[in-house]
């Protein structure tokens, strides 16, 4: 793919060699393999984590990001984080997912996936970003055979 982006000058090709790229959701499936794909594009990679998060998936390459710690549904420790790391690109990948369907849990995924991404969307708006990147969950889809 990327070859073929080069030989066709009409695409654009991003360079993310030293770039500072922050990573919600990094612990996750799909953020700690996205993380390895920045790692190997030299990029400066950031990890927004909880305090309680389990880092199993990036154990073998944690000394080459940037643990950033903070609660998305707090806006002060993000804009901390925001504001000391002063990240280029901002991937959201972060959520509170639950397969329960139970309104017992409702709250919590408003907290995280409302109101911790205007948290971020806030705290960066502070800074020069130019690429904000927020993705969705399985919730998204429901029970589905």
């Amino acid at each position: 793919m990327r070859d073929f982006l080069k030989k066709n000058k009409g695409y654009m090709i991003t360079k993310l060699k030293d770039i500072k790229v922050l990573v919600t959701g990094i612990s996750g499936f799909i953020g700690s393999h996205l993380v390895r794909g920045l790692l190997e594009e030299g990029a400066e990679v950031h990890g927004l984590v909880r305090g309680n998060s389990d880092l199993w998936r990036i154990q073998d390459i944690k000394g080459q990001i940037n643990l950033c710690y903070a609660d998305l549904r707090d806006f002060e420790s993000v804009k901390k984080v925001i504001s000391k790391v002063k990240p280029k690109k901002i991937i959201h990948l972060a959520a509170y997912v639950d397969v329960s369907r139970s309104f017992d849990v409702i709250d919590e995924m408003i907290a995280v996936n409302i109101i911790g991404t205007l948290n971020l969307l806030k705290a960066a708006n502070e800074t020069d970003y130019d690429c904000f990147i927020n993705t969705g969950s399985s919730e998204e889809y429901g029970d589905n055979p």
